[in-house]
């Protein structure tokens, strides 16, 4: 590895019942640590969350009620994933906006300190290092500089043209170019309903915001109800608001589902024990 260390680095990823770290709870944790001199030890532990895991987290990560039966709390577990954790730094995608915030949540409730150690989120790098402003685009796709004699419009044509070029495979009417540059997160084409890890949340007001659309339909049917027939949202949401109200959801896109398969139910008895070699370790 090409980053210096000087103190063990944990690779980790947490699975949950929803997206509120105070409201829902972890399912799974999967954790690669590196040590200075090049050691590894990999970890993984089911872990019974106390409440029913909602259909549409299974959809993310392949976790049911069945797998997690008999596994223990996160409570009997949190001693020994803070010693496994203790004096590490720690690595994730968004870890520092769903990761933490959850583990920190059960760790509060555990009633076990925690100290948020020093933090590599690689959804962070890839944001800061892949730069997306016109002057980046120009110098990508044309291969100069934005010249300060040319128009905006005249270089957004010539920017277009060149990306038309590049990706044959991009959509060739403008609907469907439209339709292909819609956030893949947004589910209608203001982004009221966005996917988040797979699922179909609300993105509109406060009181459901960032809530699952089908948990909601569930828990407040009269929310729907009200939002098909008195707010001011959308037609197109409302049309979808009503088919959730009918039981109908959104299907993710292909692109947004999980590409982590089924986890196996086996686990060891302790979260620093190693995993048992027919269970669902998550790295090899």
């Amino acid at each position: 590895m090409a980053l210096e260390l000087t103190r063990p680095l944990v690779f980790l990823k947490v699975e949950t019942t929803g997206l509120d770290p105070e409201r829902d709870r972890i399912v799974a944790i999967a954790a690669l640590k590196r040590y200075p001199d090049g050691r590894k030890e990999a970890r993984f532990r089911l872990l019974d969350p106390g409440v029913a895991i909602p259909p549409d987290a299974t959809a993310v990560h392949g976790i049911t009620d069945e797998d997690v039966a008999g596994q223990p709390p996160f409570r009997r577990i949190a001693r020994s994933l803070a010693l496994f954790l203790a004096e590490s730094d720690l690595v994730g995608y968004n870890i520092a906006r769903f990761d933490l915030p959850f583990l920190e949540a059960e760790f509060a409730r555990a009633g076990i300190p925690f100290e948020r150690p020093p933090v590599v989120d690689l959804l962070t790098i890839f944001r800061r290092m892949e730069p997306r402003a016109l002057a980046a685009a120009a110098r990508f796709y044309l291969g100069q500089d934005p010249d300060p004699q040319t128009s905006r419009p005249q270089l957004l044509q010539a920017l277009l043209e060149a990306q038309l070029e590049r990706y044959p495979s991009l959509p060739r009417s403008v609907p469907e170019l439209a339709d292909f540059c819609k956030p893949p997160e947004w589910i209608d084409s203001q982004g009221r309903l966005q996917w988040v890890n797979g699922v179909a949340t609300i993105q509109y007001g406060r009181q459901y915001r960032g809530r699952s659309l089908e948990e909601v339909a569930r828990t407040d049917p009269a929310h729907l109800d009200w939002a098909v027939n008195a707010s001011r949202l959308p037609q197109e949401v409302k049309a979808i608001l009503r088919a959730a109200r009918a039981g109908r959801f959104p299907v993710p896109p292909a692109t947004l589902r999980s590409e982590e398969s089924t986890v196996a139910a086996e686990a060891e008895e302790e979260f620093s024990s190693p995993p048992s070699p027919s269970g669902g370790t998550v790295f090899s």
